[in-house]
């Protein structure tokens, strides 16, 4: 199975900013209601209804509480406005996308988008041992995240990755690199047990064996990159 994962910085103000001078313009709040209207038909939404003005309360209310669905409905109205879905389909790298995203407080950051992406979309699941107990999965949906919260999944990704690979590892300097990571990410007692408790699991996972490297990889990539925001984490994908 595979898939395409993106990785966006949200700056949540700004959303909400765009959000709220929507609502005030007629011609702009008609189009975005009349757009979700036409996607609930074509999607066959008969019961999970997303309505424009709810939607828009809740952005304005928390960004937090937006779901994966209305983060793509939100994605995909972009797209529409910006370059035309219907006249030229999805295609997320047009400048006229990125250039709206960003004025929506959507930047990306990172893309998986070859054989790994699905298996590191499974880890990310994994992770949510490491917060189950205090997580509200009523609330709050884990595609859209605090900054904190998916460097604790990434976390999670690297040192259960690590340990993988100090298993098939042969060389010193990458040995005592993986070592160095492990010893410092089981300094959280939580962490380090679940990492255990799923380690022999993984490595009876062919697929994750195989993968484990770009895994790895990509996680050390996205944590360099969201150690330094300030705002929230969306994780879709496609």
């Amino acid at each position: 199975m595979g898939c395409d994962v993106d990785f966006y910085l949200l700056k949540r103000d700004v959303l909400v900013a765009k959000f709220i001078e929507l609502e005030k313009n007629d011609d702009d709040y008609i189009f975005f209601k009349n757009y979700l209207i036409e996607k609930n038909i074509i999607e066959g939404n008969t019961y999970s209804k997303t309505d424009a003005n709810i939607l828009i309360q809740k952005i304005k209310r928390d960004t937090l509480l937006l779901k994966r669905d209305e983060l793509y409905y939100i994605r995909s109205y972009i797209f529409e406005v910006s370059v035309g879905i219907k006249k030229y389909g999805y295609i997320p790298e047009d400048k006229r996308f990125v250039k709206k995203m960003k004025q929506f407080g959507f930047e990306l950051i990172h893309e998986i988008s070859h054989g790994c992406a699905s298996l590191f979309l499974l880890s990310l699941g994994d992770s949510e041992s490491v917060d189950y107990s205090s997580w509200n999965y009523d609330e709050r949906d884990r595609m859209n995240l605090k900054k904190e919260e998916f460097l604790r999944e990434l976390d999670y990704i690297i040192l259960l990755h690590s340990k993988i690979q100090l298993r098939e590892c042969d060389d010193l300097d990458k040995k005592n690199e993986l070592i160095g990571t492990i010893n410092n990410l089981e300094k959280n007692e939580l962490l380090k047990n679940i990492v255990e408790s799923h380690f022999d699991t993984a490595m009876e996972d062919e697929k994750l064996m195989n993968n484990s490297w770009t895994i790895l990889f990509n996680a050390r990539e996205l944590t360099k990159k969201v150690e330094t925001v300030e705002d929230g984490i969306i994780i879709l994908d496609s």
